[in-house]
């Protein structure tokens, strides 16, 4: 199926499979549910809402992030004013260019001003606690300290949620959010989220 330019797909296309390439800007969890890439290739940008069956059957689902370039074949689909392309098997995902390799960003460095930009931190978790949708963890390196906040379906779904204690070493990634005087660091599915030996 040939490929074609976002800016070309209308609504009046719904129902129809297109086939689309570019690269992840965005990844938002669909509350278990699947997630919901945003895709642009120059000419405009779209979303691209991968369920969860269809992101299970990926053969490399962890290298489906932010900055990385596919191409995807699917339905063309509508949810409110929004134009999306729906997936509706794992081989209709293909990975053109994996997402580059983030650089740690140390701890002492996150700070109010890269909010909303993706980062990459590793730390020594300090502290635990629940809150009403998920579970925050306080990390620490030499430089300083951030939280991450895992939401619920993200935590649930790490292969070891229990290993999210005092004491474990981890890398994350996620975007930066600042919550009242909190820095954050809030990861967008559980390949992004890596507990270190």
């Amino acid at each position: 199926m040939e490929v074609i330019p976002i800016n070309q797909i209308a609504a009046d296309q719904a129902d129809q499979t297109v086939a689309v390439q570019g690269t992840l800007m965005d990844v938002r969890s669909l509350a278990g549910k699947g997630y919901k890439f945003v895709l642009t290739d120059g000419t405009a940008q779209i979303a691209l809402v991968v369920w969860r069956n269809v992101y299970e059957a990926l053969a490399e689902p962890d290298k489906l992030g932010v900055g990385a370039q596919i191409q995807a074949r699917g339905k063309v689909g509508r949810y409110g004013d929004e134009l999306q392309v729906v997936p509706q098997s794992g081989e209709d995902v293909v990975i053109v260019k994996e997402p580059p390799t983030a650089q740690v960003t140390p701890l002492g460095e996150v700070s109010a001003e890269l909010a909303g930009q993706w980062r990459t931190v590793q730390g020594e978790i300090a502290e635990v606690w629940a809150f009403s949708r998920g579970m925050k963890a306080r990390l620490r390196d030499a430089t300083g300290e951030a939280v991450l906040l895992l939401w619920q379906n993200i935590y649930a779904n790490l292969p070891e949620p229990e290993a999210i204690s005092v004491g474990t070493k981890l890398r994350a990634t996620g975007q930066i959010n600042v919550f009242g005087e909190e820095l954050q660091v809030v990861p967008r599915t559980r390949h992004d989220v890596v507990v270190l030996d």
